[in-house]
Formats: structure tokens, sequence, C-alpha cells
């Protein structure tokens, strides 16, 4: 089941009429009324069979019960007789809440708005859909004198019915415990006791009806998806989003829309499953118009395509090419169609100006092609963990010959996408083979940079998880998978990277598996070397003692993204710079003595940065770790809307293009418990677009070059302490330093001449005299402001490679920045 906060339109719908009945019978029973004797529930009203049955099964069985209270059925029969019962109660008469009349509202308009269409000649289905609307419209006519005055008023205006916003209370996923304690409703001494055990649900009408609501509903879900899956990709053409963004925001759409199926699979069980219903609204939907469905315009015509808007709207022609392949294929059988077999494809044509046939034909090319790629993916290669629900979806209907609606609504994506970014296409993989290359030269330097230098805090072991990752890149990057299975398979090489081309949804959870793994390691090998935190603790100290001319913009944007670095103000006397420095070598603070011979080890041992971009990351089990977690909780949806800062406004002077802003910043996130914090409606779609507003703000944070960094710290710290080699060993001994990888320890020496100190512990050698000297503070200083005028923008000019462009905000002394 889906989180509480997120539904479709027709589980919404459910929960509506179960809170109707839920108010309804708890407020009856506070009249009196002998609710309890109704029906229990989970007892069915019809007897399922089949498929329908088995899928029931499934669905209670996967459904965990948080409580043993009663639940009991209210007959969809006996909503009126509460309603008078309630009506006519008068000590003292009960006042309707104004969220049961806006749910009672939603019900009706969402049972009006589909209720014209039946793809079925049961007429007795269409009178019980006709009757539970009566039903609904009776309880609201006989208790409007009990709605709140400025509700009373608005009789049937359908006006009013459409603005009803149906994600409006989707934060209530127990309707039953929200009506009990429903303020409005006043709870006085007369009344009898609320059993607030007990739960009472809406009778559940399992027929053909039923299922083709669901149907609808769920289609409309879909279309809606859609809708701000295309701007997405609008957004990452024009540049506004990165590929990482668009990519998790629309898999996360195509996860949420085959759960939403999975749903409602107990109602499209009765009707042969999604495949035949979708065939038979597409019969019903030719029906309406007056057309006949086999009509062919031109002799071989794939569709009557004068049906084609209609068609389009269920998904039907992405069915119809999807169904052609996969009917065909098997272990033993991968149809592969050459370039050119239905003719040739060009992205460069404007497509608002095909016809229908026209339009069917261009996604007959791309799609038919693309297909065979897919086969040889999925039934040669082995699952990888970046695997988007595409390809996911796909692996699973060549096995079984299945396809569930979510899948044909993916295909349909797919095609989207091809449809948004035409010539563009190909620019996912452009962009993966950017970050690729990036992470794979970085990596390289490092191995030739520490070739020879090693530390204990870094075993060589563990350079086994940069080879990996270099490994990956070699498969799905450098050399094409798909090329080898050809070539296993005795087939035509054909065009390397074809299909990574063409899909630039996977490409991107391919880039957010490489930039995710990449930061991870690269933030614990830049902790064990410490050469980036002393550095830093260097040019505080500089900047403070007012040493530098220049700032250095690499290392204030990362340390300003990493917050609160020093744990607490950044220290800005000679005494604070060592102290902060010890602490930051893993020294505890309450044992930091006058005479600094009494320094000792903290438990929680050395300081270091920590990974960023925390909602990005949230994906990191699924798609790195292959966990196959897909469910998101409160807490992922909270934390979501905590972080996302970031806004799209369309720019009025250049119509249809999109630009990124950030909000105010928050000051506090928003408490999962619900104390002190703001609760409003959420639904689906406002997630998806805050996901991937978050994950665009994360950017630069997942981007920024942490290994490149470190490199140019040891690289200063070499150079720094030739400059001050002579005056080190005079106040410090021959043996100051015993081993390259200890020239952080430099850091702390020039600390410890400028502040007098002599002995700092077991920490570093003792100085031979009690001597204060700023001068090896000003020689590093010297040569920071050398090395910041020559190399200081490093980072961001990889970051620049990558399309990211840093802003520096001058004016703050946190060196904090964003991305655009």
């Amino acid at each position: 089941m889906l989180s509480e906060f997120l539904t479709s339109s027709y589980l919404q719908y459910k929960e509506d009429t179960n809170s109707v009945a839920s108010w309804l019978a708890t407020t009856a029973k506070k009249c009196g009324y002998p609710v309890n004797s109704s029906s229990a529930a989970g007892t069915p009203t019809g007897r399922l069979k089949g498929k329908a049955r088995k899928a029931a099964k499934a669905q209670k069985a996967s459904t965990t019960p948080s409580s043993r209270q009663p639940t009991y059925t209210i007959a969809i029969k006996d909503f009126v007789n509460l309603a008078e019962l309630i009506a006519s109660y008068n000590n003292p008469p009960i006042r309707v809440p104004s969220s049961f009349v806006t749910i009672l509202e939603r019900a009706i308009s969402t049972r009006r708005r589909h209720g014209d269409f039946l793809p079925t000649k049961d007429h007795i289905a269409a009178q019980g859909h006709n009757y539970f609307i009566g039903i609904l419209e009776h309880v609201r006519d006989t208790l409007r004198f009990r709605f709140p005055v400025e509700m009373a008023a608005t009789e049937d205006n359908p006006r009013q019915k459409d603005d009803v916003n149906k994600f409006v209370g989707l934060e209530v996923q127990e309707p039953s415990k929200e009506f009990l304690q429903a303020p409005d409703v006043p709870a006085t001494a007369s009344l009898p006791p609320v059993d607030s055990e007990a739960k009472y649900e809406a009778e559940r009408m399992q027929n053909l009806e039923e299922a083709w609501f669901a149907l609808k509903l769920l289609v409309e879900d879909y279309n809606t998806f859609r809708t701000v899956i295309r701007e997405t990709w609008s957004g990452y053409r024009q540049g506004v989003f990165d590929l990482v963004a668009v990519s998790l925001m629309t898999n996360t759409a195509l996860d949420l829309a085959r759960r939403l199926e999975n749903d409602a699979e107990i109602f499209f069980a009765q009707v042969g499953g999604p495949e035949e219903m979708l065939k038979m609204m597409y019969l019903a939907l030719c029906m309406e118009k007056g057309e006949d469905h086999t009509f062919q315009e031109r002799l071989g015509d794939d569709m009557n395509f004068r049906m084609w808007e209609a068609s389009s709207a269920i998904f039907l022609p992405a069915y119809l090419l999807l169904e052609a392949f996969v009917r065909i294929i098997d272990s033993r059988h991968i149809p592969v169609y050459k370039p050119g077999f239905y003719g040739q494809y060009d992205p460069a044509s404007d497509r608002t100006k095909k016809n229908a046939r026209e339009k069917f034909q261009e996604d007959k090319i791309i799609l038919t092609e693309d297909l065979g790629e897919f086969a040889l993916l999925c039934m040669t290669l082995p699952h990888f963990a970046a695997e988007d629900e595409l390809t996911r979806g796909l692996r699973t209907a060549f096995r079984t010959h299945k396809i569930p609606l979510a899948l044909v609504f993916a295909t349909q994506v797919y095609l989207d996408i091809h449809h948004v970014l035409r010539e563009d296409i190909s620019r996912g993989y452009a962009d993966l083979q950017t970050t690729a290359e990036m992470i794979d030269n970085s990596i390289n330097l490092n191995f030739e940079h520490h070739a020879s230098l090693r530390v204990e805090t870094w075993p060589r072991s563990n350079d086994l998880v940069f080879k990996q990752l270099q490994q990956d890149i070699d498969n799905w990057v450098k050399h094409d998978p798909l090329t080898m299975a050809r070539k296993r398979l005795k087939r035509p090489p054909g065009d390397p990277f074809k299909l990574m081309r063409s899909h630039p949804l996977f490409c991107g959870l391919i880039a957010y598996h490489f930039k995710v793994i990449f930061q991870e390691v690269s933030v614990v090998f830049v902790n064990a070397w410490g050469a980036v935190m002393y550095i830093y603790h260097l040019y505080n100290a500089a900047r403070q003692e007012k040493l530098l001319t220049s700032r250095w913009h690499d290392m204030e944007i990362i340390m300003g993204l990493q917050g609160d670095v020093f744990v607490g103000d950044a220290p800005r006397t000679p005494d604070d710079y060592l102290k902060r420095f010890a602490l930051s070598m893993g020294y505890s603070a309450t044992a930091f003595a006058r005479d600094r011979r009494q320094v000792r080890e903290s438990a929680r041992g050395p300081r270091g940065l920590q990974e960023l971009a925390p909602v990005t990351r949230m994906f990191k089990a699924r798609f790195c770790e292959d966990s196959g977690q897909t469910d998101w909780t409160r807490e992922d949806i909270e934390y979501v809307l905590s972080k996302s800062e970031w806004h799209v406004d369309e720019l009025p002077e250049s119509l249809g293009e999109l630009s990124l802003t950030r909000n105010a910043r928050k000051q506090h996130a928003p408490s999962s418990s619900g104390q002190g914090s703001t609760r409003r409606p959420l639904n689906t779609i406002e997630l998806l677009q805050r996901l991937r507003n978050a994950v665009q703000g994360e950017a630069l944070e997942l981007a920024f070059p942490y290994l490149s960094l470190h490199r140019m710290c040891w690289l200063l710290l070499r150079r720094i302490n030739e400059e001050c080699h002579q005056n080190l060993r005079d106040l410090f001994g021959f043996r100051y330093l015993e081993k390259e990888n200890q020239l952080p320890f430099v850091v702390g020496y020039i600390f410890m001449a400028a502040s007098g100190t002599k002995k700092l512990g077991n920490l570093l050698s003792p100085q031979n005299s009690d001597q204060v000297t700023s001068k090896l503070l000003l020689q590093a200083a010297s040569v920071l402001e050398s090395y910041i005028a020559n190399c200081g923008r490093v980072a961001c000019g990889l970051l620049g490679e990558q399309n990211i462009m840093v802003v520096e905000e001058t004016d703050d002394e946190d060196g904090d920045a964003e991305s655009g």
C-alpha cells in the first residue's frame, strides 16, 4: 500500500466514501443508534471468483493490521437512514463539520465526472452507479440544514464541485479516527460515549461497473503524471534541471504508477486484467463516437486514426506497439528490427504539424527499433542496480508475456521523452559520459598521486571500491554491453550505444549510481587523509589575521555547504585556532588543559566532512545497493518537504521557458510527530515536483570534486612545509615530521608557534622554546595567497564542465554558495 500521505484518484474516492460512512456511523451512535449491529467488515457482499479472489487474498495478505479494533461495514442503503436519524436528533442538534461536507461533495463530483462512461452494455451496472450517486445526494440534502452557514447555500453548484481539490484531507488515512475527533461534533453528557475502538467502512461494491470506475480514475492519474513528466523533461532541454533530477523524478512517477495499479488489481481481475479492459475501453470509446474500431482509411492501417486523440488518452497506441513485440519474444527468439524497416525517423521534424497516421508511424519507428535493444539488454545481461522502471517492467513482460497498465504507461512516457527532446535525445548519454569521464579521470589521478604514499586510515583494500566503480564505468559507458551481447549471438554489431542514446532516463539513473558512490567513497578518503579539513583551518586563520587579500572560492563553497565545520563560530584567536585543530584531530575539549599536557583522545574521534545531498541520497539503497525498496514512508515525504527550498517559475518575457529559483530558507524542518508542524494537503504531483526541485537544488552538493580538492590541498601542504621547513626545524627539531603522510601536522605546528604553546600532549613534537611567533603563519599565508591566485577555482571549473554554475556571495563570511 502507498504511504498515508499519497493515494490515487480512485483510492482517494474510496477513502472519501469510507469517511462518509464513518462519520455517519459514529455520529448516529452518539444519537443512540446501535450501529455495531451492522455486518462485520471482512464479510463480502458478493463472492469473488478466479483472479479477482486471488488478487483480494494477496492484497489482504500484504496488509498488516495496526490494531485489533473491530471493523464494521455500513451498507450503502443505510446511509440515508443514518443521515435522517442525525438530522432529526435535537438533544442537542448535530452540527455537520465542514470537512464532512467537503468530502461528501468530492465523492459526488468524482462519481458524476466519470459515471457517464461505462464500457459495458450492463444497464444494471449503470443503474447501480446512478443509485449510489442518488444515495450520496440524498445524504447531502438531508443534512444540508445542519451544514456550516457558509456551505449550506451551495445547492447543486457544478462549478463548486469541479473546484473541490480532490486531494484535500489527503493526509487522513484513517477517516474514522478523524471524524471521531472532529471538533465540530459536540460531545455532551447526554450523548452515549463513542466507541473509539471501532472502525467503520463503506460497503465495497464489487462489480464490473466499479472495476471500470477504478480504471477510469487510474488513467486520469497517469495522464496527470504525464503532464508533470513532460514539463520536467522540457526543463531539462532548457537547462533548468539536470539529468539526475529529471530521471529520479520520472522513475519515481513510474514507480508510483505501478503501485497504484497494484492497489486496483482486485477490481481489474474481474474483467480479465488491464489488457482486456483497455481493449474494451477503446471499443466503448469508438461506440460513443460512432466509429468502427476496425475502420481503415488506407489498407494496412494499424488502427482507426480518426480515434487517435481519444485512444492516445488511454495509451492504446503505445499498448498496440508494445503488445505486437512482446507476444513474439522468448529466450530463443529475440527479434531485432533493422534501422529503416518501417521508415526513417526525423527528430528535427515538427511533431505538432503531423497528422495522426504520421504520429503513430513515428512512434512505431522509435519503439520497434528500440524494443529490440531492450530485449537484448533484458534477456542477455544481468539486472543492474540502477535499472529504471521501464526496463524493469519489460524484463518481466518478456518472460511472462503479460503487459500491466503501468508498463504501457512507462512505454508512453518513453515516447513522450522522445517527443520533448527530439534531436536532443542523445544528450542524456552525453551527460552520462561527462560524469563518467570526470569520475574515472579523478580516480586515476588519485591512484597516480598516491602510488607510493599511504596512510593507516586508508589501507590499499579500500581502493577496491574505486576500482569497482571504474569497472562499472567501463561496462556501461566506455564499452557498449549490447555490442558484446550481439557478438555472442553472432549478430551484426549495430550502432554502439544505440539504446543508451535513446534512453536518457536509464542514463540518468546510471549517472546517479556513479555520483552517489563516488561522493561516498571520496568523502571517506578525504577524511582519512585530512588535508582538506586542516588546510581549511589554516585558511580560516590567515583570513582572520587579515593576511590574505583574496578568497578561496573552491574551499568556501564546500565548507559553506558542509555547514558547522568548526562546531560553533569560526575561531578568531591563535589559542582558538590550536584548540579547534586539536578537536578536529579527535582530541577531547573537556581535557584541554591550560598547559596543553593533558590532551586526550575524544570518544567521537576525528571530525570530518559529511556526505551531502540528503534528499538525493534517499534513493541510494535502491539504485546503488540494489535493495529493491520502493515504498515511501511518512518520514521520507516530510524530509523532501523540509528540504524543497526550490521552485519553478515561468518567465513571462520568454513564453514557455522555465527558471529555478530558491525560496527563503526554512528555519525548522516539520516535525513528523505533528507537534508544532503545519499540516496541509499534499498530492502526488506536488510531491514529484518538490522531489525534482530538491534534487536539482542539491546538484552542486552531489557533484563537488572532493578528490581534486584533496590533491590540491596535499600539494599545498607540501609547498607550505618546504617554505617553512627551516623555521619548523628550529622550533620543533629535526624530527617534527617523520613521514610525508604526517603533512597535516604542519598546520598544528604553525598554530602552536602562533599561540606560544610549548606542548600539545603526545599529538605533536614539543616546541624548543617559549617563543610566540607568527612568522610561520605569515609564511604559510604567503603560499596560500599565491595558490589561491592560480588554482583557487579548479573545483568551480570542474563543476562548470557538468553545467553547474556557481555564484559566490562575496559579502557572506561563511562562504555560502548556490548553484543555478
